[in-house]
């Protein structure tokens, strides 16, 4: 059970940061190799079974944009705005989702904090709300900082601090 997770884990690693998985099979890295072929094995098994995980709805969704430029228009007819809440517990495939919905009326907001990104043990990256200006365009993105902590003791917001900067330093935060 233990190998089946960690295939799960792997798979489900590759499709939502939305690996080319011939360009590892041509890499000739053997971990890279190893790697594309359980995740082939693994697509395979789910199209055999007509099974879907979560990394995978994630997918057919964007595909569903992507390749049906109908159905983009029709939900950017009825959605104006987005707002997502906790983005800096987001990943790739997520963050390509809300650009393809969001990106034509450049109506989207994001909400997240830099020092909260807790689900890098399930493929969020910290990256999408650090690099959210440049991706979307620093021009139409205003930032605004909430800096007043209503829920921690300052001992507490004092010693992470000191601990971010000596251990992950400033590049998985905000200057």
């Amino acid at each position: 059970w233990k190998v089946a997770e960690r295939i799960c884990t792997v798979a489900n690693a590759a499709t939502e940061e939305m690996l080319d998985i011939e360009r590892m099979f041509s890499s000739g890295e053997p971990y890279a190799v190893a790697v594309a072929e359980v995740v082939e094995t693994y697509n395979k098994l789910l199209v055999e079974y007509n099974w879907l995980d979560f990394a995978h709805i994630q997918l057919e969704a964007l595909q569903l944009i992507d390749f049906h430029p109908e159905v983009r228009a029709k939900v950017n007819e009825r959605v104006r705005y987005i707002m997502i809440d906790e983005y800096q517990d987001t990943n790739y495939i997520q963050e390509q989702l809300v650009l393809r919905l969001g990106g034509d009326a450049m109506n989207v907001c994001v909400v997240g904090d830099d020092d909260q990104g807790l689900y890098r043990f399930r493929g969020a990256t910290i990256r999408n709300i650090l690099e959210f200006p440049e991706t979307f365009g620093r021009d139409m993105c205003e930032r605004v900082d909430l800096t007043e902590n209503y829920r921690s003791d300052p001992d507490i917001v004092a010693f992470y601090n000191d601990w971010m900067e000596r251990t992950s330093g400033p590049r998985f935060r905000f200057e």
